[in-house]
């Protein structure tokens, strides 16, 4: 499906947030724009500082305003979605949330979805829940993850433990089935030397 106009992840970004892409930027929001319902894992390998976690939280906000009612067609009466942010820690996941946080903050419109509001998360009119999280296989287990961001998850290292970036995608990537077509793993990371997943 190619999204057009004010659906769309280019018009979120510019024109509601009011954001100058950055070229990587504009390369992953025309992939997400011409592509959403194709994509089920999209995998970004990165240099510090290239704008790609801040990319990251326009899709979680994109996803969890503009795209709140088609995500909602897959759940139960009742239920909220999830848009868990996932980072090597809490704080690293908050900074994410973070632009979350400023990204609906730059408009009004957007700014009146919030409905709730703490350090880790977001509740918002549409049924979703944005929440930052470390990795941890335990942390978000049990929700309606409609969209899951991995944040340097080459860094996701504890051997083969809970805070394992194998452990982390186990317990996270089976509710992504629910929402079909639109559930998406969004992993970014630099490489962890010549090792590794996303190396």
């Amino acid at each position: 499906m190619i999204l057009k106009d004010r659906q769309s992840l280019r018009y979120f970004s510019e024109e509601l947030v009011g954001l100058t892409l950055q070229p990587g930027q504009r390369q992953l929001v025309s992939l997400i724009d011409s592509d959403f319902e194709r994509l089920r894992t999209v995998v970004i390998r990165k240099g510090r500082r290239s704008g790609m976690t801040a990319c990251a939280a326009l899709i979680a906000a994109w996803c969890a305003t503009v795209l709140a009612p088609r995500f909602r067609k897959h759940l139960l009466p009742g239920e909220e979605f999830a848009v868990s942010i996932v980072a090597t820690s809490r704080e690293q996941a908050g900074v994410a949330l973070g632009f979350v946080k400023r990204f609906l903050a730059a408009s009004p419109i957007l700014a009146e979805q919030i409905l709730g509001e703490t350090t880790d998360s977001l509740t918002l009119a549409g049924g979703c829940l944005i929440e930052a999280i470390p990795c941890s296989a335990r942390s978000s287990r049990g929700r309606a993850n409609g969209v899951v961001i991995l944040d340097e998850a080459a860094h996701f290292v504890d051997s083969l433990g809970n805070a394992s970036l194998p452990a982390v995608l186990d317990a996270l990537m089976p509710p992504l089935a629910q929402f079909g077509p639109l559930g998406l793993l969004l992993v970014i990371s630099t490489p962890l030397g010549c090792l590794g997943v996303v190396f």
